[in-house]
């Protein structure tokens, strides 16, 4: 015969809680922490300088996976809302995943237009290529600046994809950063399968 306990705690007050459940990837760290370093405990940046310049064919792997990955989430008539250096994560060599997406569909909902919010996703897309390659996230204040940047130091290529994808005039669209990247993801690719 089982025996039944029951504990009464008034000061114990039950509120809702809400979670959020996302796959687990061991040894895996974020843009951020892969591109800028952090401290310890607090993982406050150790510097606002990168470990080291990124290299091109690394940021073309990561506009191939961000370009893919926004292509399933815009053909599903969703908006990823959060592409962002410390959301991203690197989960092996140069395999990365978007992470959080869903977050601010539920605690922040938008009741903006998907087109606007899709075209948000490919600004904040520009702003963290323009970071990672300008070696700053001050950088990405000053656009202008930061593109002259780029400019002297990587491919006429991915100069254009960024102010592409940084322009505040017309539509940008999954189509037109695959006819900027083609070659590139195609490289990507092939080194894949080495």
């Amino acid at each position: 015969m089982p025996l039944e306990t029951t504990v009464s705690v008034p000061s114990i007050k039950l509120i809702p809680a809400l979670i959020f459940i996302f796959d687990f990837y061991p040894m895996s760290s974020t843009l951020y922490d892969a591109h800028f370093g952090r401290t310890g405990l607090n993982l406050q940046p150790k510097r606002e300088v990168p470990l080291h310049q990124v290299a091109e064919k690394v940021l073309w792997g990561y506009v191939s996976q961000i370009t893919s990955a926004l292509n399933t989430i815009h053909n599903l008539s969703l908006s990823a809302r959060l592409i962002d250096a410390k959301k991203i994560l690197l989960t092996a060599k140069m395999r990365i995943r978007l992470n959080c997406c869903s977050i601010l569909d539920v605690i922040h909902p938008e009741d903006s237009p998907l087109l606007e919010r899709q075209q948000k996703d490919f600004q904040q897309f520009g702003r963290l290529m323009l970071m990672l390659s300008c070696h700053s996230f001050a950088q990405t204040d000053n656009v202008e600046s930061s593109l002259g940047s780029v400019a002297s130091s990587y491919s006429f290529d991915f100069h254009n994809l960024l102010t592409y994808l940084l322009s505040n005039e017309g539509e940008r669209s999954i189509g037109q950063i695959l006819r900027i990247s083609a070659p590139y993801i195609l490289q990507n690719l092939e080194l894949s399968f080495k």
